[in-house]
């Protein structure tokens, strides 16, 4: 994670831990963006073929998973950040920003 004064920047979230999204809307001001490049599981939880298969490797290497946009969404409003969107960048990876007002 590495935040400025106006934006915090994360790639692989990959299930941090509880407070983790809270604190960075706490840092950041008014009008603050967040950033998290993340390989994203297909809304229902099921494919693509290569984050589904990344997302068993975090399960059985770190407990971890990757996430559906959706299930981003929801924890980003959760702490306080509203204006979610996603934007295709590379391959199965994908730019999920939100803003904290």
């Amino acid at each position: 994670m590495r935040c400025s004064s106006q934006t915090c920047f994360t790639i692989g979230a990959s299930r941090p831990a509880p407070g983790w999204l809270p604190a960075q809307h706490a840092a950041l001001p008014a009008g603050g963006r967040i950033y998290l490049h993340e390989l994203l599981i297909a809304d229902g939880g099921v494919g693509p073929p290569t984050p589904a298969a990344f997302a068993m490797l975090m399960l059985t290497a770190t407990r971890g998973s990757q996430f559906t946009f959706g299930e981003l969404k929801t924890l980003l409003q959760d702490a306080g950040f509203v204006d979610a969107a996603v934007t295709s960048t590379y391959g199965y990876y994908s730019l999920i920003r939100a803003v904290k007002r």
